[in-house]
C-alpha cells in the first residue's frame, strides 16, 4: 500500500517536467549474435523532476528529514491530474530562491495508475 507524498504540506511549484519512460522493454542479444528486443509488461512508468519552490530554513530541515525518513517509501503522487505510484530517484538537490529561501527538488519514478 503506498504512502500518499504530503503536497498540501510541500507544494510543488506547478512546472514539473514529465519524461514518458515508456513501456518494460528489455533488450538482449542471442547467442548467434542477433539482437532482441521483449516487451515485459503494458505498464508505463514515468519519471518526474519534482521542484517544490523556496522553503523557509525550517521548513527545508523538516523536508529533508521527512525526505530522509521515507527514502523507501513507495509514494502516491497526484500531478498535473494524474496519479502515479513509484519512488524518490534520486537525491535531493537544492537550490536557492529568494535570499533566504531555499528551493528543492528531486525526480520520482512511478507508474501511472
Amino acid at each position: 500500500m503506498a504512502t500518499t507524498f504530503p503536497l498540501s504540506t510541500y507544494e510543488l511549484d506547478g512546472n514539473e517536467t514529465t519524461f514518458l519512460d515508456g513501456l518494460n522493454v528489455e533488450r538482449d542479444i542471442m547467442d548467434d549474435g542477433t539482437p532482441r528486443v521483449r516487451v515485459m509488461g503494458a505498464d508505463v512508468f514515468r519519471t518526474i523532476n519534482c521542484v517544490f519552490p523556496g522553503l523557509s530554513e525550517t521548513s527545508v530541515a523538516t523536508f529533508e528529514a521527512y525526505i530522509a525518513t521515507n527514502r523507501a517509501t513507495e509514494f502516491d503522487m497526484v500531478i498535473n491530474g494524474n496519479t502515479y505510484r513509484g519512488y524518490i530517484w534520486s537525491a535531493v538537490r537544492t537550490g536557492v530562491s529568494d535570499g533566504i529561501l531555499h528551493k528543492r527538488s528531486f525526480d520520482f519514478y512511478g507508474k501511472a495508475i
